[in-house]
């Protein structure tokens, strides 16, 4: 911590040496404002689907680990869920957030039906 009793990063900075004023921030973000946007919801998804393309070409460079077709399902589920919470975070309709909560569930019964099949 900065020890600074302000919230925002400049001031942050400004005390462990750095000049906030030259750093150019078009806006003062607090946490609890970051907290509250879609921004952090945004890098999730980015991360989520960087981590998908990276097993997916492990799998097939290597032929080690999961084959995609095998986790597909749960993450369509894990997406659609923070989509659901991105609607909510920017105030969407309700029914965007409802139809992202409704695929989620939908392909988590899909994930759940095809580890199940392949259980047996």
């Amino acid at each position: 911590m900065c020890g600074s009793s302000s919230k925002t990063w400049p001031t942050c900075l400004g005390w462990r040496g750095y000049d906030a004023a030259h750093l150019e921030l078009t806006a003062t973000v607090s946490l609890p404002t970051l907290w509250t946007q879609a921004t952090l919801v945004d890098w999730a998804i980015a991360i989520t689907l960087l981590e998908w393309l990276l097993l997916a070409l492990y799998h097939r460079r290597t032929g080690r680990g999961l084959h995609p077709s095998r986790y597909a399902w749960n993450l369509v589920s894990g997406l659609c869920l923070m989509l659901a919470l991105r609607c909510a975070l920017q105030g969407a309709d309700w029914w965007w957030g409802a139809g992202y909560l409704a695929a989620s569930g939908a392909a988590h019964m899909t994930y759940l039906r095809q580890r199940w099949a392949t259980a047996r």
